[in-house]
Parts: structure tokens; C-alpha cells; sequence
């Protein structure tokens, strides 16, 4: 009984939030006894009174069976929301495969023009082959050393900062002070910065620089350049396509210690539409990104 009072003091809060939201309805049969419970009206289960004369002690068995009725909608709702997850996440990377090679076309560049063959298979005729690095340079970050770091001051992004398809984890950092920033200012990271790791377990993790704050970039973790023919939203999500991680997955695969450099992004040859076109197939991609965050931030 002592166990299930405390726990329900732990966690009745969230299971609140959860019932306030609409995730968890119960029968009006319960509204009063689940609010006791809720409300922290309720101690040691019945053990004790409330101050409130009109509430008397709540019968284990039905608190219990409340609480428990609770925790299974909670973990039924975990699982749901799993589901509904990894269910975006494969919607996403069709959708993305087919606006990226050009399969499916957002209405407004449908043309009558059809598609011509390529070395990479058929593509719009309106649309270009290019390398990776015909469209970004990659550029490398610092190889920082242990005499350079300190408690605090200026965060060096390594590549277990890179939230994979996200943005930047920053809990973790280590700094260098910002008295030597004037030394490695060529490292500094942009908002919007679209990052790779370059080498280790997580080869060709992406993760795009979400803050405004200054960071500079550690080695091996790369920063793709967009030039002229592309733009950095674009960037990001094709370097997250099968076009660039097939490459990635062929070097873990083949290699003891993989790595990626300049070579390998010269090999990668990516079919690349104009300007418009490009700004339009980010913007799906990241509306999806956003509906994406939203449940896992449930």
C-alpha cells in the first residue's frame, strides 16, 4: 500500500497532464475518487483522513485499481505514440525518396517536358547530375587537444553533440575559453550549419546547428558549404537521403575504420533540380520534420 501511495505521489502530475490533455478519459464513475487521488487529497491510500470532512478515505482496492487503469492507458499511449513515430519516419523517407529523384513532383513544376536517362537511372529532363561537392564544399573542423579545453567559455560541437537528423544536443559540451576564440574564429558554426560525422559509429549521422550561441566545429565532424546551386534547407535533407547514406553504409560495411572525406563526396553523383524547386521539396520535408518533433515530444 506504502509503495503504491508513493508512487502514485510521483507521478500523479504527469498522468494529470496526461488526463487535462484528453490522452487518458476515465468514467465519470471515478471523476471523484480519481480527483482525490490526483489532487493529493489522499494519504497513505486510506491509511489516514483527509482534512476535508466531505471526503472520506478512499477503498484501496479502488485506488488501486484506478491507478493501475491509469498506468496501463500511460504505457498504452507510449506504445501508440511509438507507433505513430516510426510510422511518420517511413512516410518521410519515401516521400523523400520520390521528390528527391524526381518520381513524384510537387504540382507547380509538373511539366509535359518527361525524363531523360542518366548514370543514376532516369530523372526529370529539367532537372542536373551533379556531384555532392559540385553543389557543397566540405569543410573541415579543428582538431582540438586536451590543453586547449576548459570548465567553461566557448562549446566545441564533437560528433557526439549531432542529434541525428535533428539539431545540436548541447548538454554535453566541452569549452575552450573564450580568451582563444580569436584564434579558431574560422570554426565558427552558423545557425542553419548543416553537419556530418565523418568517421567512428555513427559515420554519416546529420544534424543541422539549431542555436544562436557561439560554437566552433571540432575535427571529423564536417560542415557542408551550400554554393550557388543549392541551398542549405535542401542540403540538409538530401544528406540524409539513401542518395548520400547508401555511400555511408557501403564504407562501414567495407572498411575497418571508416571514414568519409572530400574523395568519397566527389563519387556521390545526386540528381539536382532548380532553386524553386529545391526550396519547395525542403519546405514538405521539414513541415513533415516539425509534425515529426511534435509527437516525440508527447
Amino acid at each position: 500500500i506504502v509503495y503504491i501511495g508513493i508512487a502514485i505521489y510521483y507521478n500523479n502530475l504527469y498522468i494529470k497532464d496526461l488526463v487535462n490533455k484528453g490522452y487518458m478519459p476515465y468514467s465519470d464513475k471515478d471523476a471523484l475518487l480519481l480527483d482525490k487521488v490526483l489532487n493529493n487529497k489522499v494519504v497513505n491510500l486510506g491509511l489516514n483522513k483527509t482534512s476535508d470532512d466531505k471526503l472520506d478515505t478512499i477503498p484501496k482496492n479502488s485506488t488501486s485499481q484506478i491507478y493501475d487503469d491509469l498506468i496501463k492507458r500511460k504505457d498504452d499511449l507510449i506504445k501508440s505514440l511509438e507507433k505513430q513515430i516510426a510510422k511518420k519516419r517511413l512516410i518521410k523517407q519515401g516521400t523523400m525518396q520520390k521528390l528527391l529523384l524526381g518520381i513524384n513532383r510537387l504540382n507547380q513544376f509538373i511539366n509535359n517536358k518527361g525524363n531523360k536517362q542518366t548514370e543514376i537511372g532516369s530523372i526529370p529532363i529539367d532537372w542536373e547530375v551533379l556531384s555532392f561537392t559540385d553543389i557543397a564544399n566540405l569543410k573541415h573542423g579543428f582538431q582540438f587537444m586536451e590543453e586547449h579545453f576548459s570548465k567553461t567559455g566557448v562549446g566545441v560541437i564533437k560528433i557526439g553533440n549531432l542529434n541525428n537528423s535533428a539539431g545540436l544536443d548541447l548538454h554535453q559540451l566541452t569549452f575552450i575559453p573564450e580568451g582563444r576564440l580569436k584564434h579558431f574564429r574560422k570554426f565558427l558554426l552558423e545557425e542553419g550549419d548543416v553537419l556530418m560525422a565523418l568517421t567512428g559509429a555513427t559515420l554519416g549521422k546529420v544534424a543541422r546547428v539549431n542555436s544562436k550561441r557561439e560554437l566552433v566545429q571540432n575535427y571529423r565532424v564536417g560542415n557542408f558549404i551550400p554554393n550557388s546551386k543549392t541551398t542549405r534547407e535542401y542540403l540538409f535533407h538530401i544528406s540524409q537521403s539513401f542518395l548520400i547514406q547508401r555511400t555511408v553504409k557501403y564504407l562501414v560495411n567495407e572498411a575497418a575504420q571508416p571514414n568519409l572525406g572530400k574523395a568519397d563526396f566527389d563519387k556521390i553523383l545526386i540528381p539536382v533540380p532548380s532553386i524553386p524547386e529545391q526550396n519547395a521539396i525542403a519546405k514538405i520535408l521539414s513541415e513533415m520534420d516539425l509534425e515529426l518533433e511534435v509527437l516525440e515530444k508527447k
